[in-house]
């Protein structure tokens, strides 16, 4: 286990998270972006799983385990609630995260969100932390602005909608200064 908080741990992916992770590829309400199509097949699940776990265990050999598709999985269980994506360089994070639709709405965004960002900020020496999410995701604008991250701008008109529209594109971030301010800290 990479991270924990109160109720959720955050790990590397494992080939256990098959079904899981078939579920949250496949479901076409994750994906609204024209570029980022669904998963079809447990075959093509297993295919980008195995690309997942080969990745991580490069970033891993390079110093940074904290990199890449992370799993969420509940404390009490080993099921695969959602995965974060953990971008790093030049101390700069991206971050985002995809949770299943059973799990959403339960706090489980908030919570993993602020762990891992107060780990980033406090064990990796990071210095800024972004996201960038479609101004139609609302769930997804109110997790960053709970996070108490900025809205730092905005790309007008950037992503291809499977509507065949554009959609801007908000740009998130919180630097380690402002991190250290915030009121969710210990």
């Amino acid at each position: 286990m990479l991270l924990k908080t109160d109720r959720f741990g955050i790990r590397p992916l494992t080939l256990q998270d098959l079904e899981a992770f078939f579920e949250l590829q496949s479901d076409r309400s994750q994906f609204r972006k024209k570029s980022d199509l669904p998963l079809s097949s447990k075959e093509e699940a297993l295919k980008l799983l195995e690309e997942e776990i080969e990745i991580h265990e490069l970033n891993v050999s390079f110093g940074h385990p904290f990199a890449g598709i992370l799993g969420i999985e509940m404390n009490n269980s080993e099921k695969l609630v959602g995965v974060i994506y953990a971008g790093l360089g030049n101390r700069i994070m991206q971050f985002g995260i995809w949770i299943l639709n059973q799990y959403q709405k339960t706090g489980i965004g908030t919570e993993v969100l602020n762990a891992v960002m107060k780990h980033a900020f406090t064990c990796q020496n990071t210095n800024r932390i972004y996201a960038e999410t479609d101004a139609r995701n609302i769930a997804c604008i109110k997790l960053l602005e709970r996070a108490e991250m900025q809205r730092e701008g905005v790309f007008r008109k950037k992503i291809l909608m499977n509507d065949d529209t554009y959609e801007d594109e908000y740009i998130y971030g919180i630097l380690a200064e402002e991190f250290k301010t915030k009121s969710y800290q210990i």
